[in-house]
């Protein structure tokens, strides 16, 4: 009889035991599903794009980038920056899987892919290594791109700052300037955004049909 008791509380303890430990398993998983998620940093991004090679820094560029989630997790993006140019050939498209974290209110996300690049002229650059990291903290994105070039030996750095745009943008292309190659055009053309016009002068012994070619 003592025996049978024994083993009784020996089967009731051991299954005590089993369910506290899977209910400390649920918990865990639990927890871990209510990760807080993090801010969702997607858009485009408008401002000014610096590319060096190897360390020689060319004049800055208006640019916009686009970061887009992957799926429905905010912490999975794909960074995009399209026509993609150095040394003054265009090179392809760059678009990078990012991971997103979260810290003290910054968004910070990285990632790497390999991309084939071809000039403008069809020569193929190789598949080239490419990394992203940045920042975003309240709207506005700090990043670096590297790409390393090993058919020239060279490594490609592009520094980028902008501010996310509000979609309420002016979708206008404006002139900003503009050259007339014609030795007839005295003075290059001045154009006033606020009266609507642009204004050059012309030598006055050109003709009608001078002015046509």
């Amino acid at each position: 009889m003592k025996k049978n008791l024994f083993y009784y509380l020996f089967v009731v303890l051991c299954t005590a035991t089993l369910f506290t430990s899977c209910s400390d398993d649920d918990d865990n998983g639990k927890n871990g599903d209510d990760q807080t998620e993090v801010t969702d940093i997607s858009g485009n991004y408008k401002g000014n794009l610096v590319v060096s090679i190897d360390g020689s820094a060319a004049d800055p560029v208006s640019q916009v980038i686009s970061i887009a989630k992957s799926g429905e997790q905010t912490s999975q993006v794909i960074l995009s920056l399209k026509k993609f140019s150095f040394a003054g050939q265009l090179v392809g498209d760059i678009e990078v899987p990012c991971t997103v974290e979260e810290k003290d209110g910054v968004q910070f996300f990285s990632g790497q892919k390999d991309l084939k690049f071809t000039t403008e002229f069809g020569q193929l650059l190789g598949t080239l290594p490419t990394s992203v990291s940045g920042t975003v903290k309240d709207g506005k994105v700090s990043m670096k791109i590297g790409v390393t070039v090993a058919a020239f030996g060279q490594t490609v750095d592009v520094a980028f700052e902008g501010d996310k745009m509000t979609g309420n943008e002016s979708s206008e292309a404006k002139i900003s300037d503009f050259v007339i190659d014609s030795e007839f055009v005295t003075e290059q053309p001045v154009i006033d955004d606020e009266n609507g016009t642009i204004a050059f002068k012309v030598n006055d012994a050109a003709t009608n049909d001078d002015l046509r070619h």
